[in-house]
């Protein structure tokens, strides 16, 4: 198999090259004491490893300790029993080939680690190529062949009974395998929580293509695309025991697909075999009758269709008399600490209220090690809607305003003595630019409303904002320090108000990978050489003059 050339993108520090350690890469000579001399000094400085071309026999266990290792088209040959790697922090572009599928070696091992990573390497004639536990590791664009099982997936070692969590294998080729990829939950407390499969290909696996054991958290299965042999007594695409699977789309190679499921396995998601995967994707219930979920990729369109009266889209946060919430999350983009990236509703159950429940909508702000969660307006279990915070948000902008508010009452504004200070009596001055804008009031029309109704168009009376600031300023007062006149600024980008840097600029982010822009639902989910850009475009700066009445009316009446 051919692999892209590789990108350093997430290695980092000087190389330290195995040659220089006396490696040969003859594919004779033990060069296993080499390469682990190289490994040592990389982690004392802090570099990385470089295995450049040749074929590099080795033949016990390589210690990275926090050396990462990059390939330049070299092969590492092992010929031992155990394993030939502890799995480094990244590992990139290195070729493995083992003494063979029958045998116990392994080339990769990670008992209980953190964040590994290997990307495009390859893996030929090993017992297991890769064998995982830990939290956060992912395997990208990577092929494995000939091997008695690609990539296995098991419990932590120590404690014995915890989950793996958060292991993502994606746009993996699997071929020729026992077990192309094995998630084995067997002894944990839990199955695995947060695996995924992401744009894997599984190719003539003789056992099965994905393998899950006990998987009781679910497996989310995206876009898989098999050609098995299912006339192949004991081939699988997909073997599921006791587990529970969510599979978004894919690709199935005609009738060559056989899946074995077993009765305690919850198989939550369909899509279209074949080619007709491409345009929807379906998530439904074993048999069909039930569509929770379609996706158009051609539109965008994501359809959540309910029948009222056999069907609801439920999010759980708690059992019965439990004070807790259930959220759902939206995210809109990402960005660096401090950045507002996404929305979220949430029900929440009340405390000491009987059976109530609030209804929130806030923002998502990202943070260094957790995101908050903003809570902005609040519809009480009562009916009330009102702001989660006091006196913090509007009800409407300077360039988004509502149309006309429809109410059996007026709005009541707090006038109690204990807000207020510096109470004083009208100037002079006060009363005489109260006087000249009693001379200001005047009839008008909208000019939208013109637009709109033309002769019909209602009259309305009332001020004009820039005569006001006008009588302010003739009588020696900043109408900028009355709160009964407002004046607002913003900027406008295609027609639409925009947040600007100091520059007056509207700056959009998007990440691209070789030129061509990317989106992704999570920012974990990155490619590894995802570049973040940002492109400045100039801006329409717009200012409005506006009125408080109640305020101004006030005003008026002490010339009165």
């Amino acid at each position: 198999m051919s692999l892209t050339k590789v990108s350093y993108s997430m290695i980092t520090g000087a190389p330290v090259n195995i040659r220089d350690y006396g490696a040969v890469g003859d594919g004779v000579t033990n060069d296993t004491a080499a390469i682990q001399a190289a490994l040592t000094y990389a982690d004392s400085i802090r570099g990385y490893v470089v295995i450049p071309t040749g074929t590099f026999l080795v033949n016990a266990t390589l210690d990275p300790v926090n050396a990462n290792i990059v390939g330049e088209g070299g092969t590492i040959k092992y010929s031992g029993s155990a394993h030939c790697l502890i799995a480094p922090s990244v590992i990139q572009g290195v070729n493995f080939e083992g003494p063979g599928r029958g045998t116990t070696s392994i080339a990769i091992k990670s008992a209980g680690g953190f964040k590994n990573q290997v990307v495009q390497c390859t893996f030929t004639l090993f017992g297991t190529g890769i064998e995982f536990s830990g939290s956060g590791q992912k395997i990208q664009r990577s092929y494995f062949t000939t091997c008695g099982t690609g990539v296995k997936v098991v419990k932590y070692p120590s404690p014995s009974t915890d989950p793996t969590t958060t292991f993502t294998s994606e746009k993996n080729w699997y071929e020729v395998c026992t077990n192309g990829l094995w998630i084995d939950s067997t002894g944990a407390s839990s199955g695995m929580i947060s695996c995924s499969s992401i744009d894997d290909i599984w190719q003539l696996c003789e056992g099965s293509g994905l393998r899950l054991a006990s998987a009781t958290f679910p497996f989310t299965l995206i876009n898989p695309h098999t050609e098995q042999n299912s006339y192949t007594a004991g081939w699988y695409a997909f073997n599921f025991v006791n587990s529970n699977v969510v599979q978004i789309g894919g690709y199935k190679a005609g009738s060559n697909n056989a899946n074995n499921v077993d009765s305690l396995t919850l198989y939550q998601l369909y899509a279209y075999a074949g080619v007709l995967a491409q345009s929807e994707y379906r998530i439904a219930n074993s048999n069909g009758s039930i569509n929770a979920l379609r996706f158009y990729p051609a539109t965008g369109i994501t359809e959540l269709p309910c029948d009222p009266a056999n069907q609801r889209t439920v999010f759980v946060g708690g059992g019965y008399s439990t004070t807790t919430s259930a959220r759902y999350d939206m995210y809109g983009g990402f960005g660096d600490n401090t950045y507002t990236y996404g929305n979220f509703i949430e029900s929440q159950r009340t405390v000491g209220i009987g059976d109530g429940v609030n209804f929130h909508i806030g923002v998502i702000q990202k943070g260094s090690t957790s995101d908050t969660y903003n809570r902005k307006v609040t519809m009480d279990y009562l009916g009330n809607l009102y702001p989660y915070a006091d006196n913090t948000n509007s009800i409407g902008t300077a360039s988004n305003r509502w149309s006309v508010v429809y109410a059996a009452t007026g709005t009541i504004n707090t006038s109690d003595a204990s807000t207020k200070t510096e109470i004083a009596d009208l100037s002079v001055a006060e009363k005489a630019t109260a006087t000249a804008i009693k001379g200001l009031i005047k009839s008008f029309k909208f000019k939208d409303a013109v637009e709109t109704k033309g002769a019909n168009a209602r009259i309305h009376v009332g001020v004009i904002a820039q005569e006001v600031q006008q009588a302010f300023i003739a009588n020696g007062l900043d109408p900028e320090k009355y709160g009964l006149f407002c004046s607002d600024t913003w900027h406008e980008y295609n027609g639409q108000a925009v947040e600007v840097n100091s520059s007056g600029k509207f700056v959009e982010s998007f990440y691209t990978v070789n030129g061509e822009r990317i989106t992704v639902e999570k920012e974990e989910d990155l490619p590894t050489d995802a570049i973040l850009t940002n492109i400045e475009h100039d801006t329409v700066e717009k200012t409005r003059l506006g009125i408080r009445y109640d305020e101004l009316l006030c005003f008026v009446i002490s010339a009165i």
